[in-house]
């Protein structure tokens, strides 16, 4: 069975303290083949999903030029939201050209705290939530990311289910804005309908292998990209100032 990054992450970083993860520390520069695409430990072994990482980049430039044409001061956790967009898109094109652990590693700490910036910004600029309260949130929600796989069984729905409190996540900020009536209630409802599309299509990577060997995950990065950018510009939105 293939590795798991996160699993590695914490077997690399030394955070897992099990007698099993003592002796299977592994090294950083180690080969991991965990997509139907890869064939073989070449650079180039999965171009599809290497390439379509350009998603993350251009939704990045799409919500940058979003962020240069507003009239108001915007607070850093949602400036930040294009760079951390850009971040997440190259550490993913390093994984899937060098699939090695510290590849990975770097590709779920962006992915990770992507989701812990925005759920911040949210909570301060949304929900009106003050920055400690926001903060202590944000983190208790990096460490359930974290540490949720490891209650899960080994590949579960070859895991995705990494993904389940970004799916939690972002269920309940969907249901908050509707019971505020926000107008950006439905561009999220609409972002967590892609992302469910997408949960789908990253699951299926390695059952639908036989009938379609080029895989699926691209598809998970051109939705996510999508996904991202309809959540960073709908969060932009609700940044602006009342009026």
């Amino acid at each position: 069975m293939r590795p798991s990054p996160r699993l590695l992450l914490m077997q690399v970083t030394g955070l897992c303290n099990s007698e099993r993860s003592r002796r299977s520390i592994v090294s950083p520069t180690q080969f991991i083949d965990m997509y139907c695409e890869r064939t073989d430990a070449s650079f180039w072994s999965e171009p599809v999903n290497a390439i379509t990482n350009l998603s993350y980049l251009a939704g990045a430039w799409i919500v940058w030029r979003a962020v240069a044409r507003v009239r108001w001061t915007l607070p850093g956790s949602v400036r930040s939201l294009p760079p951390m967009m850009a971040a997440v898109g190259l550490c993913s094109f390093l994984f899937h050209t060098l699939a090695t652990v510290w590849a990975a590693v770097a590709d779920q700490l962006t992915i990770l705290l992507f989701g812990c910036v925005f759920l911040y910004a949210f909570l301060c600029q949304a929900a009106g939530v003050s920055r400690t309260p926001a903060l202590i949130v944000a983190v208790l929600f990096g460490a359930a990311s974290y540490y949720a796989p490891q209650l899960l069984p080994p590949g579960w729905l070859n895991r995705s289910g990494a993904y389940l409190p970004y799916l939690v996540g972002l269920l309940t900020m969907t249901a908050w804005l509707a019971a505020q009536r926000r107008d950006t209630a439905r561009i999220f409802g609409g972002a967590v309908a892609l992302f469910c599309v997408a949960l789908v299509v990253r699951t299926g990577d390695q059952t639908w292998c036989a009938q379609f060997p080029l895989g699926t995950h691209f598809l998970w990065h051109v939705l996510t990209g999508g996904v991202l950018t309809v959540l960073a510009l709908a969060l932009l939105r609700e940044a602006a100032p009342a009026r």
